[in-house]
């Protein structure tokens, strides 16, 4: 029987991993053939002869000697400290150590001993790791300012497009005049969808679509999306209809934007494969209970929209939510579409909670359950004006003339095109305003007379949008003792453009192409006759608009 001494001695000379005894100034006692093979030399006695200093001879940075040395120093011991080092030929790899020190009585240290591994491979790996990483966010940066720059540039001109067409069709027209405006506008329309499409899906791949957490009308909410989609069910005499369940919330907290874009998609795609008959969309509480009225607090609510349309092929299901994919991708097919529509939805549905499914049969229409999770409100005290949800959509209602508007707006906008759209559709609202085309000008209006309204775009020379607010923002004295509401309306209509704004100062945000309907809610919203103090933050909030930050 071997004694413990060779049984060690073996255990050293045939270990895979290279073992060695050195002392404090950095000379080897023993070495093992594992460790002057790592190193590149022919045997433990040629490292040991080669080397007289490890700090100079095999550290690549001496000063992880020194490191290794305090750590010493301060526990006893090393674990797993990964360096580089310099083997024989020159050529470099790296290790990773443990080790200990050894001391005497009095606890002066003998030597150190220890063994190290080659993780060089491991390094390569995780080097080449973060370059694709780096690589990656560069794409990805590049990406995003990519989408960003082409929104933007789109934007512009489609806002001239979608408001010469809408303020066109204000005018007197022949039939056949109108329904060429009505063409310009339904594929302006079609246009700015797919943009939508494109950015929200972007983000959504790159995991940079947050929600809005805020009180709404849930029923307001249905009767936005039925109203958008009630001229194209008319078009095709198609009857439109809601359904409200029983225990269904009037008033909930979520993010009302994001559910009433799932509702509009639902609804025009099946508006769009349904030629007769009738589209009917129902809101359900999932687990109703006995109450007479919901609880507050989470609740469940399953959206239906069913169609008596073309429905959808059993082996064509399964492609509904697969990106950039359409049921029928032959190039016959009758409609169009990025085939992104269903993708996002779903998507957007599992962010909020829920899911979005669907049941269909070829011939037999389709229903599509839109299922997410809210929180129920109480309902407000005020009756409101909320018409009954359970009527059919899309009745048209009397216009009457503007009302005469007596606050002093002043539009920041250096593109002729947009400030003849912004003028006009301010004219039809009852508003006029006088024309700034950078942040300079917007500044020395101010010093001429008071506004109380600023729309103010982002991208204009000499001083943009938000450096421009930002002054605004800091006037020590603003003049006139007032400072203005301002309103971003601009083609910059990527995520997190709206919270830049704010952030600079202003206080609401529209992206481009301008709605008429929603510049006069945001005027409606900020533009009621105010009383300001002085100073740099003085503003008056109107009656009963919360506002947050």
């Amino acid at each position: 029987m071997q004694s413990p001494v060779k049984r060690y001695a073996s255990i050293v000379e045939n270990a895979v991993e290279g073992i060695f005894q050195s002392t404090p100034d950095g000379r080897y006692l023993l070495v093992n053939p594992s460790l002057a093979k790592l190193y590149g030399y022919d045997s433990p006695a040629e490292l040991m002869a080669s080397v007289q200093d490890i700090s100079r001879s095999v550290y690549v940075d001496p000063g992880v000697r020194e490191e290794f040395k305090r750590l010493m120093a301060q526990s006893g011991e090393v674990r797993g400290l990964e360096y580089r080092v310099r083997r024989k030929g020159g050529d470099e790899i790296w290790i990773s150590e443990h080790a200990r020190a050894v001391r005497d009585e009095r606890g002066e240290v003998l030597y150190y001993e220890g063994f190290v591994q080659d993780i060089t491979r491991r390094k390569r790996v995780e080097e080449d790791l973060r370059h694709a990483k780096e690589a990656a966010e560069a794409a990805n940066i590049a990406k995003s300012q990519f989408l960003a720059v082409m929104s933007h540039e789109i934007r512009t001109p489609m806002n001239g497009v979608v408001g010469m067409a809408s303020l066109l069709e204000t005018t007197s027209l022949t039939a056949e005049q109108r329904d060429f405006v009505a063409t310009i506008r339904q594929s302006s329309d079609a246009l700015l969808m797919i943009i939508n499409d494109i950015l929200d899906f972007s983000n959504i791949e790159s995991g940079r679509l947050e929600l809005e957490e805020e009180e709404f009308s849930l029923p307001d909410c249905i009767e936005g999306a039925l109203d958008l989609v009630a001229p194209l069910a008319a078009a095709k005499a198609l009857e439109l209809l809601s359904e409200w369940g029983d225990h269904v919330p009037r008033r909930v907290r979520g993010d009302p934007t994001r559910l009433r874009q799932i509702l509009v998609h639902l609804l025009g795609n099946a508006i769009k494969f349904t030629d007769c008959g009738n589209v009917v969309l129902s809101v359900q509480r999932i687990q109703p209970g006995a109450r007479a009225e919901p609880a507050t607090g989470p609740v469940g609510l399953v959206f239906s929209v069913r169609d008596t349309g073309i429905g959808i092929p059993e082996e064509s299901v399964g492609r509904l939510f697969q990106s950039f994919t359409q049921v029928d991708a032959s190039t016959t097919r009758r409609f169009g579409g990025t085939g992104l529509g269903l993708v996002i939805s779903q998507r957007l549905a599992r962010l909020m909670g829920g899911d979005l499914t669907v049941e269909s049969k070829a011939g037999q229409g389709s229903t599509f359950r839109l299922t997410v999770d809210l929180t129920a409100l109480p309902a407000a005290t005020s009756p409101g004006n909320h018409p009954d949800p359970s009527l059919p959509a899309g009745v048209a209602t009397p216009v009457e003339p503007p009302p005469v508007r007596t606050e002093r707006i002043l539009l920041a906008e250096d593109n002729a095109v947009n400030q003849k759209v912004a003028l006009r559709m301010l004219a039809q609202l009852g508003y006029r305003a006088d024309v700034a085309a950078n942040g300079l000008e917007v500044i020395e209006a101010m010093q001429r007379q008071p506004y109380d309204i600023i729309l103010l775009d982002l991208q204009m020379p000499e001083m943009d949008g938000l450096e421009t607010a930002l002054r605004i923002r800091t006037f020590d004295s603003p003049p006139f003792g007032l400072r203005p509401w301002i309103i971003a309306v601009t083609a910059n209509a990527m995520r997190g453009d709206r919270e830049r704004c704010l952030a600079a100062g202003m206080d609401d945000y529209i992206a481009k192409p301008i709605r008429r309907e929603e510049l006069a809610a945001s005027l409606a919203r900020w533009g009621a006759p105010l009383r300001r103090s002085a100073g740099p933050l003085a503003r008056a909030e109107p009656v009963g608009v919360a506002r947050s930050g």
